[in-house]
């Protein structure tokens, strides 16, 4: 059972290594400007990488996890100026949040799990999904003296946060796993007719 976490933090720290300028049109020599802050703003919230259709199964059954991925995306670092991404800027957030975060260039693709299980409840129609805390963040990095300044923002998750399970298309959302990404599943996986559907489009309209 996971809860969803949504959190603004807004945080100044001084950088251990500091940004990178580059020099030239070509940005193929740097400097390390040491002692840079850093101030944060950061939000957390659990996501779907891994949606399955829905399938009717009964006790005894074998449930098969097919891990259809589900809007896959990379861990991203961006800067707005013409400048390399500010080193260990990463880890620096990681050290903030206090949770492993997937580096950049690295999918949601990595995380998916495929499995085959029995299925031991009375008859669903089940869901299988799949779910990462990502952690979206902006960052403000000035070097010392003023005279540099570098916005960005990274995009990322929490690699210890993996979470799976199914939403049962035939129960209401009081009788589904308390899970945010339940919501998601009835909604773009349960036909539109379900009791799970009807109940989660009264409680959102």
């Amino acid at each position: 059972m996971i809860r969803k976490a949504s959190v603004v933090f807004l945080v100044l720290a001084v950088g251990t290594a500091g940004c990178v300028e580059q020099n030239g049109a070509a940005g193929k020599d740097s400097k390390v400007c040491g002692g840079a802050t850093y101030e944060w703003r950061h939000e957390a919230q659990w996501v779907p990488i891994v949606l399955d259709a829905a399938r009717v199964v009964s006790r005894g059954d074998e449930l098969r996890v097919d891990g259809q991925p589900y809007n896959p995306w990379s861990a991203t670092i961006v800067v707005d100026q013409d400048v390399e991404p500010p080193i260990g800027a990463l880890s620096e957030l990681s050290r903030k949040v206090g949770k492993p975060l997937a580096s950049p260039g690295r999918s949601t693709m990595s995380e998916i799990i495929k499995m085959t299980t029995g299925f031991t409840g009375e008859e669903a129609q089940a869901v299988y999904f799949q779910a990462v805390e990502r952690v979206d963040a902006q960052f403000v990095l000035k070097c010392p003296g003023g005279d540099r300044t570098i916005t960005g923002k990274i995009s990322t998750w929490n690699t210890g946060s993996k979470s799976f399970g199914t939403a049962d298309c035939l129960k209401p959302l009081a009788e589904n796993p308390e899970n945010p990404v339940v919501k998601v599943a009835a909604i773009k996986r349960c036909p539109k007719d379900s009791v799970l559907v009807q109940d989660v489009s009264r409680i959102n309209p």
